[in-house]
């Protein structure tokens, strides 16, 4: 591991790239401070120094992705997103006058589907708190963003992630998630019943067949609220991944 190369400045061309493809949150972790705060995460720091923690929040991705030739892949978020990430190792994970590429590792999502623990990472770099839905709750954009990419890099640059801030749940009062759900399934001290929740889902001409109600309900971050085909989108994607997760079990 060595520290920050004179690629500073192209780090941070690559990171605006991101934000203009859609990819509006992204953080630069440190490696050292995280075996403190994750021990669980094993990163090898002798030749890792940072982690770039990458998310979307908000409608963009979903308007840049369509603008691309992926709307109509089988999954198009995931194909954009790999796409995206394979352009921005390309072009911008190289020290400045050379192009011998800088030390880096895509450790999700890629084909090796490594086990990266994404909300532990988001709650370090002050992205999420706890919700009823089991979602996490981003202080600014609420329930309307997502993890998209992990990448180790080889230098260490010093940190960006926001500032630790309270969490919105805390203080809201009637708790309208909770009071939307029409079945109940959120508030019990185990946690969100997810059993009953996608049982709802699934039912012919319910309520909640296309849109989570107890989301849309949530009072923080409803400017950045999806687009109604993205919020679609995912609900269904919610459900295939739930019938995967029986049959696998």
């Amino acid at each position: 591991m060595t520290g920050p190369p004179d690629g500073d400045e192209q780090l941070n061309d690559g990171i605006s790239f991101l934000h203009g493809q859609g990819f509006n949150l992204v953080s630069l972790l440190s490696t050292t401070a995280l075996a403190r705060d994750l021990p669980e995460f094993a990163v090898d720091r002798n030749r890792f120094g940072s982690i770039l923690l990458v998310g979307s929040a908000g409608p963009g991705l979903w308007e840049q992705l369509g603008k691309s030739n992926l709307r109509d892949h089988a999954n198009p978020v995931d194909a954009y997103t790999e796409r995206t990430m394979a352009a921005f190792c390309e072009n911008y994970l190289v020290t400045t006058g050379s192009r011998d590429s800088m030390d880096y590792l895509v450790a999700w999502p890629n084909e090796m589907q490594r086990e990266v623990p994404v909300m532990g990472l988001g709650s370090y770099a002050g992205w999420q708190h706890p919700s009823p839905l089991g979602l996490g709750l981003h202080p600014v954009h609420g329930l309307w963003f997502a993890y998209r990419a992990v990448l180790f890099l080889g230098p260490q640059w010093p940190e960006q992630k926001l500032a630790p801030s309270k969490n919105p749940c805390d203080s809201c009062e009637g708790k309208p998630c909770v009071e939307a759900c029409p079945v109940g399934a959120l508030g019990g001290t185990a946690g969100p019943d997810l059993v009953s929740c996608f049982e709802e889902r699934q039912r012919p001409w319910a309520a909640c067949g296309k849109l989570c109600l107890a989301r849309t309900a949530c009072p923080i971050g409803s400017a950045s609220r999806y687009s109604s085909p993205q919020v679609e989108h995912h609900h269904r994607f919610a459900v295939l991944g739930w019938k995967k997760y029986l049959q696998e079990r």
